[in-house]
């Protein structure tokens, strides 16, 4: 049986992405909204960087903190298995 795709439109620091997961649609909202909580926090403490940096320097603390706390990749539930992925469209200006 193949799982339901969900398609989302989740906004992240100012940009929309189009996301097709077969992760729920809050669950994927709220992946979005913790990226976007986490660039806002690095552009305010450094606002002259650029997006693509702060996306970046973002992913990296977001990284460590899941190493911090489970020594790897998260491995529970279907939804944590499958990250978002290439179905993702180029960001459209707001």
């Amino acid at each position: 049986m193949v799982a339901q795709k969900n398609r989302v439109t989740l906004t992240i620091f100012g940009e929309q992405y189009a996301v097709i997961s077969s992760a729920s649609a809050a669950h994927l909202r709220r992946l979005a909204s913790l990226v976007d909580e986490q660039m806002r926090r690095i552009a305010a403490r450094s606002p002259r960087l650029a997006p693509a940096k702060v996306a970046v320097l973002a992913a990296l603390s977001l990284a460590n903190e899941v190493l911090r706390l489970g020594g790897g990749w998260p491995e529970a539930g279907e939804q944590a298995a499958e990250a978002p992925r290439a179905a993702v469209a180029q960001p459209r200006p707001t």
